[in-house]
């Protein structure tokens, strides 16, 4: 008799916690077909058919919960627990990675069992999914970062306007290349050594080699500094980079492409 209210407990909170996959539509295939093909939609007989659909439906929950759903994250959970063996490196670090092994090897069915439970009772992304979400947040962080390059730009020079939509991808990148070179156009020595700082945000792109033949020596060396080692100007203005009549240009184009001559 005591035992009952335990059971029930049990039942309850086991229903309480899976609700987390259970709530997604795609975790749950026989509600679905259950609710599609056998629930009524129009009133009375909704109503009249309660006392079968009401029952049904709980079989199908439970189901889905303890079967059906388990079923779908096996593959999932085997993932995972075979995740631990995709970064051994025997080429590089042989001894290590087999003393690891035993370890690995104990771990693994714990790690299959713990993903198991865990994907069974809520809804945790596939693989797939994870990347798809890494992906898709990887794209907002690019465009914030473009949309702050391109305040950037604006701050260091004369041309004073609203941030525009930045695109994704390669167009992105022209328009805060042409916006750059807008900047350049109207700005004076002091507004062209701010931007020498904005292009560094841009990385190895063109415009450093406008920088570079810079009528200001102080713009020509600050460009020296700030380009990126990636960046190789053509040999013809690395020959008049290391023949500039600054001495302290000359001596800064020596260390970078003396060895290159």
């Amino acid at each position: 008799m005591n035992r009952f209210p335990r059971v029930f407990c049990l039942a309850v909170t086991s229903l309480l916690a899976s609700g987390c996959a259970w709530t997604e539509r795609s975790n749950r295939p026989v509600w679905n077909a259950f609710e599609e093909h056998l629930v009524p939609t129009s009133s009375p007989a909704f109503e009249l058919a309660l006392p079968l659909t009401a029952p049904g439906g709980l079989a199908a929950i439970l189901i889905d919960i303890g079967i059906a759903h388990p079923i779908q994250v096996l593959d999932d959970a085997a993932d995972d627990a075979l995740d631990l063996w995709d970064s051994i490196e025997f080429e590089d670090r042989y001894y290590t990675e087999a003393g690891f092994l035993p370890f690995r090897a104990a771990l693994t069915p714990v790690w299959f069992a713990g993903s198991f439970v865990g994907r069974s009772l809520f809804d945790w992304p596939d693989a797939e999914t994870a990347a798809a979400h890494a992906a898709e947040a990887e794209v907002v962080a690019e465009s914030g970062q473009r949309a702050w390059i391109a305040r950037q730009i604006l701050d260091a020079g004369p041309v004073r306007e609203g941030v525009p939509e930045i695109p994704d991808g390669a167009e992105g990148d022209a328009v805060l290349r042409a916006m750059w070179r807008r900047q350049h156009e109207a700005a004076s020595a002091s507004d062209r050594l701010a931007l020498v700082q904005a292009l560094q945000f841009m990385g190895s792109v063109p415009e450093w080699s406008v920088l570079l033949s810079d009528p200001s020596a102080v713009v020509r060396h600050a460009a020296l500094e700030g380009s990126p080692r990636s960046f190789v100007p053509a040999a013809e203005l690395s020959r008049a980079l290391l023949a500039d009549p600054d001495e302290a240009v000359r001596e800064l184009a020596e260390r970078r492409f003396g060895g290159s001559r």
